[in-house]
């Protein structure tokens, strides 16, 4: 197995463990249990799902990472309240941040729209950023070629 590959599939397997705590995390808020410590863990997982996304050149996961880690930030520094409403938002967040992991693995697409609209839903929690501009995707998670036919290249 090339040596990338078997990293890849490492962090594809610290993916699902980050999500399953993400989402244990949100309940765990939406139970009424919301200490320092779950918003900072949930925050975390977030967090390094973003950081390895990167480090693969996941661009479109990394953009809508970026906005979901802003508003859970925004509720770590007490800015953002916990409230059922909000965690019913994030809940749904963390369900399109699998669907990003689940086409990075090259097990499904992303949902471009929905995407898009809950990186908005996100983003007006906090105020302080605008709707985000998230890159197209292609197959497999791929960046897509944009209307002038332009597609980001990819380091490896």
């Amino acid at each position: 197995m090339d040596p990338m590959d078997a990293i890849k599939a490492t962090y594809f397997q610290e993916c699902d463990e980050l999500l399953a705590a993400l989402e244990e995390g949100l309940l765990a808020l939406e139970s009424g249990e919301a200490d320092s410590d779950t918003i900072n863990a949930v925050f975390r997982a977030v967090h390094s799902v973003k950081g390895g996304a990167g480090a693969f050149g996941f661009e479109p996961m990394v953009e809508f990472a970026h906005v979901f880690e802003t508003a859970l930030d925004a509720m770590r520094s007490g800015k953002l309240d916990p409230d059922g409403d909000v965690l019913k938002l994030m809940l749904r967040a963390s369900d399109v941040l699998a669907d990003h992991v689940q086409a990075a693995k090259g097990q499904g697409a992303v949902d471009e729209a929905r995407t898009h609209a809950m990186a908005g839903e996100l983003a007006a929690l906090t105020s302080s950023e605008p709707l985000p501009t998230l890159a197209p995707v292609g197959s497999a998670g791929e960046p897509a070629a944009d209307e002038w036919g332009f597609t980001p290249l990819k380091f490896e």
